[in-house]
């Protein structure tokens, strides 16, 4: 009995290195009613490869890349007015400095013996606003229409106030020039739009004159038909010119005459056209039949139908064929 425990134990032992340990845990073999094809290995059930990668546009349909990508214009648009709002924003809490009016005094001109009355307010690249002491009213004017002595007077009168403005312009300048690459963005989303319905455009037109070239090829190509139908009777490659065609009656019969050309690419050995002759209640009285041997491809052929002995009034082809 101890020999048959150690077969039993040994036995055990085999399994176990055969087989690993034994998992009791069902998350790798639950995989929705499928099992494990034989010979697939333990490892590639539990490798992460079997876990599903994150759904990418093309496989969910699109709709994570459409919620990414939207139209040019419309962004474009979109981040112009960020922008904006944000150089708004600075104005808003950061007013451009205003300059302090200096006192009231005399202004000479450079020529002349003109004087104006009055306090500088303002100052400009190469001008100057000066408001008159008496009136209030103010007057721009270019600095060098100013005597020389006022030139070094303005510049220091103003040079704290254009110290801030251009301070003030540095700190402004980075939203300017958002705004301003913002802008030309929209421009040139615009022109893309834009020459993208040119584009368009052109394809309808394009489609258009397509449409219509076909319309009159297939009217042309009707007309064509119904000419030729109207003109000719064609059956096995072999054509029937109708206005060729006459028929008349004689003492013993009559004939119908007319030319068929083989427009087939070969030679016909035997050729053949009938006729149905009709009375003049419509009743079919009889026929007539020709036939010629050896019709050349393109040749023409001056058929002669005849009949004996049938009185007719009208007649109507019934077969032209050949071989």
């Amino acid at each position: 009995m101890r020999r048959h425990y150690l077969s039993a134990l040994a036995l055990l032992v085999m399994i176990v290195f055969a087989f690993g340990s034994v998992d009791t845990s069902t998350s790798h073999l639950d995989t929705g009613g499928s099992s494990a094809q034989p010979g697939t290995s333990r490892q590639s059930l539990e490798s992460p490869s079997n876990v599903l990668p994150p759904r990418t546009p093309s496989e969910d349909g699109g709709a994570a890349e459409s919620a990414v990508v939207s139209d040019p214009v419309e962004a474009a648009r979109t981040e112009l007015a960020a922008a904006d709002q944000r150089l708004k924003d600075f104005d808003a809490n950061n007013p451009r400095p205003k300059p302090s009016p200096g006192p009231d005094r005399l202004w000479f001109a450079a020529e002349g013996s003109h004087t104006f009355h009055g306090c500088a307010i303002d100052v400009g690249h190469d001008t100057v606003t000066l408001r008159a002491y008496k009136d209030g009213r103010t007057v721009e004017m270019p600095i060098a229409k100013l005597d020389e002595q006022h030139h070094a007077e303005i510049a220091e009168l103003f040079a704290e106030y254009k110290q801030a403005v251009a301070d003030w312009n540095e700190k402004r300048r980075p939203s300017k020039e958002t705004v301003d690459q913002r802008k030309k963005s929209l421009e040139e989303a615009l022109a893309v739009e834009a020459e993208r319905e040119r584009e368009a455009e052109r394809e309808r037109q394009r489609i258009a004159e397509q449409k219509a070239a076909e319309a009159e090829g297939a009217r042309k190509a009707a007309a064509e038909a119904a000419r030729r139908a109207e003109e000719e009777y064609e059956q096995n490659g072999l054509v029937l010119l109708r206005k060729t065609l006459q028929g008349k009656r004689g003492q013993f019969g009559g004939e119908i005459t007319g030319t068929v050309i083989n427009r087939r690419t070969r030679k016909l050995n035997y050729a053949q056209i009938t006729f149905n002759l009709y009375d003049q209640s419509g009743a079919q009285v009889g026929s007539a039949v020709a036939n010629i041997n050896g019709l050349e491809p393109g040749g023409r052929w001056n058929f002669k139908a005849t009949t004996f002995g049938t009185d007719f009034s009208t007649y109507k082809i019934n077969e032209l064929s050949g071989f």
